[in-house]
């Protein structure tokens, strides 16, 4: 028997067979290009090396258990459905950071780059940012068993506002080029809004047009790449503005689930450009008033790996899969 796995993010869709422990088969498809997904997993899942058993979808956007909503594609998943055409004996929809939570109840350190703190990873709340296509949230609470509860969340879609008074007039600029993530009648926008691969291009275009400038660029990886070679002015507030916030954001949750497990870091943003994780990024991290020093207390990883979430997929159907840092 075989349990199929999946991870169908708002740029990538991961999907792979779990045979003895193992990640088999393993697929990376454009989800922005494969077309329905239903008929995807179908396809795939018909080539499985061994009778299915178990399916565990972990899916960018909410989900009721029932239904899953993506939040960047605009398609729906529904687990009756999906039973029926995968012909599995059940199948399971899970927020995609449950899933990514659940592997770091597990992870070992040579799965993480450490920022802060040892590779001795130490007990307690684990949380979990991940910006990628959008910004993923999730925690892991200590229960009294010593394990872990996993509790996701919609974390990237709190609201954030400016942090200085140049940023005023980027969040003005930013709420006239997004609209639909601005919090009523203020600046303030969703986290997702600037701090993920489909945010980075409004921050971009909002920093230049409030320094009168054309916008050299449109796609997130350039304009990170250019922040870090320095050779666009513009991609470099871009950069510096998205390392405050996310660095805030994330010391933020931090005081929320009391992080003494940890902070990780995971999603393609993240782990494409380490170079952000420096000292600069610990203090913003780590300003919190009266409690900063509480803060600083708090150790700081990033995940290697693009594959846990289908390695926590298959954790939370009983597997304990080795995953490769792709």
């Amino acid at each position: 028997m075989a349990d199929f796995v999946a991870d169908i993010g708002g740029t990538r869709t991961r999907m792979a067979f779990v045979v003895q422990g193992r990640l088999e088969g393993l697929t990376i498809l454009d989800t922005n290009t494969c077309g329905d997904l239903e008929d995807v997993l179908a396809d795939y899942t018909a080539r499985s090396p061994a009778a299915l058993d178990r399916a565990a979808l972990a899916v960018a956007g909410p989900t009721n258990g029932t239904s899953a909503a993506l939040t960047n594609i605009g398609q729906t998943l529904i687990a009756d459905s999906l039973q029926r055409r995968l012909g599995t004996a059940s199948v399971r929809l899970l927020n995609d950071f449950e899933a990514v939570a659940q592997a770091t109840a597990t992870v070992q350190a040579d799965g993480l780059k450490t920022i802060r703190g040892t590779a001795d990873l130490k007990a307690g709340n684990r949380l979990v940012n991940g910006p990628g296509t959008g910004l993923g949230v999730g925690c892991l609470l200590k229960d009294g068993t010593g394990g872990f509860t996993c509790h996701p969340c919609e974390g990237g879609h709190v609201g954030i506002g400016p942090r200085s008074r140049f940023e005023v007039a980027v969040f003005e600029a930013l709420t006239r080029l997004w609209p639909e993530t601005v919090f009523g009648d203020s600046l303030c926008v969703e986290a997702e809004t600037l701090l993920s691969g489909t945010g980075i291009p409004y921050l971009y275009r909002a920093i230049a047009a409030v320094e009168g400038r054309r916008p050299e660029q449109a796609n997130s990886s350039v304009i990170m790449a250019s922040a870090n070679a320095g050779s666009d002015p513009i991609a470099v507030a871009t950069a510096q503005i998205f390392k405050r916030h996310l660095a805030a954001l994330a010391g933020d949750f931090a005081i929320l689930f009391n992080a003494t497990g940890g902070i990780f870091f995971c999603g393609g943003v993240a782990q494409r450009n380490g170079w952000l994780f420096d000292n600069d990024f610990l203090a913003h991290l780590d300003a919190g008033g009266r409690f900063q020093a509480l803060r600083a207390q708090y150790d700081v990883y990033v995940h290697r790996s693009g594959l846990i979430g289908l390695s926590g997929a298959a954790s939370i159907l009983g597997h304990r899969v080795l995953v490769p840092d792709t």
